[in-house]
């Protein structure tokens, strides 16, 4: 590893062992930066930052520090068990295309398998569990949706007989043409092992039930195929084909939120023309409208989010979600100071603070932040009528940290994950990573979950408190992370500025003094009968020497 390190003036590789937002000890706060090791304020110097919970420490630095060479300043943050890091050649070769993901159109349209190490945080989160699409999920877990996958495929062949007659091709000739471009997007020991025809009928009839579940098509009656259509409502065609509300909630979890689960926009768009007549508007009349519906219901997005104009289609329908939580591109400047509308304005939005001397560590958790701060998590709701926002913006003012709802329920970990996995892989700007890293640390014990359900930040319909806190505390085992590169880390000032805040004297006075003597009710009510007799006390005595002024004036 040291000839790898030669590369640059200096490498420091720093290890941080235990579980996520442990700061308990007040001295810490006089120490918060005695492990900055002064070669890692350089401009040029490579920090990565191994944060485990078992303490076995770092493993396979060398692969570590070839993805740290692809930026000036990196501080890669690996989170979760240190012995889950090894990956070999695989795993570097990974981390470094993430850098230049986007290079080329090939890199950006993949749909690679999930990395090991990531997986291993919640294999759960990454299965389906009704119905399985693509060539990576081979064994489907519901026959029933096999069967109905074979429904909407009859369908919509019949649909084009009626029209075209028998001499104008059914949907197979479609999606065959599309076979070795679909190929190349997936991973070669899976889909290169598969014959064409083998893979052109898996498309066909996945692409044709993601088309009828989540579009306005017309579907039969599962008992019956040559019974009247459904009604072109997406839960009425779900009812028509038996499948149950908890099905039909598996089956969007599955086909939309599932990184691993998914075929090429590519044969969806083709499919989709063929069956509506020549009809391209996939995805502003029909997938577009249905996710953004799907994420408003879910608190991820204001209703007045529009369907984002893409200069490319989308590569599936889990990155064509990713795309509602972009922000513009921005160059790296300086922020101004945010007044008047500014304050309403999406954190997203906002320009990128240039490169700092001064790394970023973790962030500590919500009860320490009011602590040794005395910071203040409130509820973001200052949004205006017809504002769009995301849950993803989060805004510091003056010592009150304003937090967007975020409800968790079972799907919550699940959503965050695929998006952090899929941002891992295609994406240079990574806003759903830098946001679960800040949840993770700032809500990883039931003392800060219940602060931030009594501050209304969080809603949680999960079994406990202490179900909530372990879900944040893993949410990003084995994520790696750049935290000191602003273009992904869109939260990185305001770790400093929380950070300056912890480092103030009276701030730490005033909010350990909050903490300790200000949180019972007893005890304010002691406090404002105090001061209510003080006051009474001095207005006596003031009362009392006027008089005696006075004649002393005469």
């Amino acid at each position: 590893m040291s000839r790898d390190a030669q590369h640059s003036n200096g490498s420091s590789i720093v290890e941080l062992v235990g579980r996520t937002g442990t700061h308990d000890s007040e001295n810490d706060l006089n120490h918060m930066d005695s492990d900055n090791m002064p070669n890692a304020r350089h401009s040029n110097v490579s920090s990565i930052v191994d944060e485990g919970d078992d303490g076995t420490g770092m493993h396979g630095g060398e692969n570590h520090l070839n993805h740290a060479r692809h930026s000036n300043v990196s501080s890669t943050v690996v989170v979760g068990d240190g012995t889950d890091t090894h990956g070999g050649g695989n795993h570097s070769n990974q981390s470094a295309d993430t850098s230049n993901s986007n290079s080329t159109g090939a890199q950006s349209s993949r749909i690679s398998k999930v990395r090991a190490q990531l997986r291993a945080g919640d294999h759960n989160s990454y299965t389906p569990h009704f119905v399985t699409i693509g060539p990576y999920n081979r064994t489907p877990p519901s026959p029933q949706a096999e069967h109905i996958k074979l429904i909407c495929v009859e369908f919509m062949e019949r649909k084009l007989r009626e029209e075209e007659g028998a001499e104008g091709g059914g949907l197979a000739h479609v999606v065959e043409p599309l076979v070795p471009r679909v190929r190349a997007c997936y991973d070669h020991d899976t889909a290169g092992e598969m014959t064409t025809e083998a893979l052109s009928t898996l498309l066909l009839r996945d692409g044709c039930y993601l088309l009828g579940t989540t579009c306005n098509l017309p579907l039969p009656a599962a008992n019956n195929p040559q019974a009247p259509p459904a009604p072109s409502n997406n839960v009425n065609a779900a009812a028509a084909m038996h499948v149950t509300r908890a099905q039909e909630t598996a089956s969007v979890r599955d086909t939309v939120f599932l990184l691993e689960n998914q075929i090429p926009f590519v044969v969806l768009e083709a499919i989709h023309e063929r069956v509506t007549g020549g009809n391209r508007s996939l995805l502003q009349s029909c997938l577009g409208p249905y996710v953004r519906k799907l994420l408003v219901d879910l608190l991820y997005i204001s209703p007045w989010v529009e369907v984002p104009s893409l200069p490319e289609p989308p590569s599936h329908l889990l990155h064509l979600v990713h795309t509602y939580f972009k922000s513009p591109v921005t160059e790296p400047q300086q922020r101004s100071s945010s007044t008047g509308d500014d304050n309403t304005a999406s954190t997203l939005d906002t320009p990128l603070l240039p490169i700092r001397s001064d790394r970023t560590g973790r962030w500590r958790r919500a009860t320490e932040y009011c602590k040794y701060g005395d910071v203040r998590f409130k509820r973001r709701n200052d949004f205006k009528e017809g504002e769009r926002w995301t849950f993803l913006d989060v805004r510091h003012d003056a010592g009150t940290l304003w937090i967007p709802l975020l409800r968790v329920d079972g799907m919550t970990w699940t959503i965050l994950r695929n998006l952090m996995a899929l941002e891992e892989q295609q994406e240079e700007r990574r806003p759903v990573t830098a946001y679960c890293v800040f949840m993770s640390q700032v809500a990883c014990t039931v003392e800060d979950v219940e602060l931030l359900q009594r501050r209304g930040i969080l809603e949680q319909f999960l079994g406990s408190d202490e179900e909530v806190a372990k879900g944040f505390a893993n949410l990003c085992k084995g994520v790696i992370f750049d935290v000191d590169i602003p273009e992904r880390n869109y939260l990185r000032s305001t770790w400093h500025e929380l950070h300056k805040l912890c480092c103030d004297q009276g701030r730490n006075f005033m909010g350990s003094f909050r903490q300790k003597h200000w949180s019972e009710p007893l005890v304010r009510a002691g406090f404002g009968i105090a001061f209510c007799f003080f006051v009474f006390q001095l207005l006596q005595v003031i009362l009392t020497f006027i008089p005696l002024v006075h004649k002393r004036n005469k």
